[in-house]
């Protein structure tokens, strides 16, 4: 059977047939059953979480069986990702995810898949291209204009027409990360850890338009605006809350509702802007960054950037509290 698999193979049947000497061969083809038997097992393994309980899957994967099949085709068939000539395309994903989905080490991963070091690295190095080219397609507005209203909020009388020109949220969040021990001071924050901070932008359809390892100002129409958090600096294009007043869900649950008119506005925008942690997923803990953007110094309610009063941001806040209380009597 393995001599038959073999030689289906053109290009080693043809090495074998060039070979001279006998002992040669007979070296080659144990050399070749090994390299088989190798990647059957590891293959075994593979076969066993895609075909057994989709949840196992999810476990050790972070996804669906049926996600992680049309990952791998279409890394394969649109972004470069290659099988090698004792690695599937199929393992290669999976490596790479075993990596992020568990946190896992390259002395783990290496013991796990029975590849070196040197291959596991080369391997996830290899996916993290692919992935990086397909996020360049994914990751983007539908509408790079912004023309068109989100149905999100045309057909929702909380939220339509007074967030109007909102496209979508923004928030961050630090992303525990494995580096190395020269390395672990500049990445280890509040929590004592090595993290990453990655600020992201979403849409009202809870799909990614934006991501950005680090802090990274976007870019866009400023007549439209995304929602922030009261860390954010206000600038013109990012909508803040009114500060110093009840803001987060939970709280307004514990008092009944909101009550005059920051809060109303807050409830309104706070319940808006949720849409990034439902994005995110309940699995990931978003940091509040609580005095981000302290370059500037609040007066009359106006955030300061230098010299320059930024004074817009605070008129479409006025504005649509004005309409939300409007709405309500």
């Amino acid at each position: 059977m393995f001599a038959t698999r073999l030689f289906l193979d053109k290009d080693k049947r043809e090495l074998f047939v060039a070979l001279k000497h006998k002992e040669v061969k007979v070296a080659w083809l144990m050399i070749e059953k090994n390299v088989q038997e190798e990647k059957e097992n590891r293959n075994k393994w593979l076969k066993e979480i895609l075909e057994g309980n989709n949840s196992r899957c999810c476990i050790i994967f972070r996804m669906e069986k049926d996600i992680f099949k049309r990952l791998c085709y279409d890394l394969e068939t649109n972004y470069g990702l290659c099988a090698s000539r004792r690695i599937s395309a199929a393992e290669t994903l999976a490596i790479f995810l075993f990596v992020l989905g568990g946190g896992n080490s390259n002395k783990s991963t290496k013991e796990r898949f029975q590849h070196s070091g040197e291959t596991i690295s080369r391997k996830f190095e290899e996916v993290l291209q692919a992935v990086c080219k397909m996020a360049i397609d994914i990751i983007q507005p539908k509408d790079r204009d912004f023309k068109e209203v989100p149905t999100k909020l045309r057909n929702d009388d909380r939220y339509w027409p007074h967030f109007k020109n909102a496209i979508g949220a923004i928030d961050g969040t630090h992303v525990p990360v494995i580096v190395s021990t020269e390395d672990q001071i500049r990445f280890i924050g509040r929590k004592g850890i090595p993290t990453q901070n990655v600020m992201v932008a979403c849409n009202f359809d809870m799909e990614f338009i934006f991501a950005f390892a680090g802090w990274e100002v976007i870019a866009h129409d400023t007549s439209k605006y995304y929602l922030v958090d009261a860390g954010y600096l206000e600038k013109k294009g990012y909508l803040g809350p009114y500060k110093g007043a009840t803001y987060h869900l939970p709280e307004f649950r514990r008092v009944n509702g909101p009550s005059g008119y920051y809060e109303i506005y807050n409830y309104a925008h706070s319940s808006l802007r949720s849409v990034i942690e439902r994005t995110f997923g309940m699995d990931v803990e978003l940091e509040e960054e609580d005095g981000y953007g302290n370059e500037g110094e609040a007066e009359n309610g106006v955030e300061k950037v230098g010299d320059e009063f930024l004074g817009t941001m605070e008129m479409v806040r006025n504005n649509i509290a004005s309409s939300l209380i409007s709405g309500k009597n």
